[in-house]
């Protein structure tokens, strides 16, 4: 990979970066992040990043990008997140490049803003992809396989199983449980009736549950019908 092209990249990051002290303040506080944060803002970070992966040939260019970037910058690691996601690869190479990537998170954005929808030829590897990081202990590739199911499996054909995956997800982990009731809720839109029996079930930890009834009184797209059903599960629950 030409190392002018990412010495000119980075340049550009600290231009889109200038004057943006107060955002970079808030949003390491939002993204609850160790890392250093620029301020560069997420729409100007995926234009960069997308004119980057268009000069990446192989996923061996990916992967050297991968080991330049500084991972102690918020905006680099998500960067990187975006040219895989931009780069015109197949679904191994990009599950490798993946797995790498997820080395370097530790905040539910770089998760979050990583995960999108996936071609329906590729969804078999990334059903596998997601099983594997639910196994992960680290709490961030755990919530990456969460969003991948979020993103790609909340169907008629594929919502049984991923239920039973989450039953079998043990985790403390804040952003894990987050993860998991806005999961729920983002599943209780189309499937209602099966979801609140879902999140009733003895597996499913309280806190989860209460969350993931949250979420749904918040929605906009859960019915004032349904939302006065939850109010009242909640009322028997506490």
């Amino acid at each position: 990979m030409n190392k002018g092209l990412t010495a000119d990249w980075r340049r550009k990051l600290q231009e889109l970066a200038r004057g943006n002290e107060e955002y970079a303040k808030f949003h390491k506080r939002i993204v609850n992040t160790k890392k250093m944060v620029l301020g560069v803002r997420v729409p100007d970070l995926r234009k960069t990043a997308k004119s980057l992966a268009g000069e990446m040939k192989t996923a061996a260019d990916v992967q050297e990008f991968l080991t330049d970037i500084n991972d102690q910058i918020l905006e680099e690691v998500l960067s990187a997140g975006f040219v895989i996601n931009y780069a015109k690869l197949n679904a191994d190479d990009k599950i490798k490049l993946t797995r790498n990537y997820l080395t370097k998170v530790d905040s539910w954005a770089e998760v979050d803003l990583f995960s999108e929808h996936h071609k329906k030829a590729d969804l078999d590897k990334y059903w596998d992809c997601a099983m594997a990081s639910l196994q992960d202990k680290n709490e961030f590739v755990v919530r990456f396989g969460i969003m991948v199911c979020l993103a790609n499996f909340l169907t008629a054909e594929k919502l049984a199983s991923v239920f039973a995956a989450l039953r079998q997800l043990k985790s403390d982990k804040y952003y894990v449980k987050m993860a998991m009731a806005w999961l729920y809720a983002e599943a209780a839109v189309k499937f209602y009736e099966v979801t609140m029996a879902e999140i009733k079930r003895a597996e499913i930890d309280e806190w989860t549950r209460r969350k993931a009834w949250q979420k749904m009184l918040e929605s906009r797209r859960i019915s004032d019908s349904h939302k006065a059903e939850i109010r009242a599960a909640r009322k028997r629950n506490d």
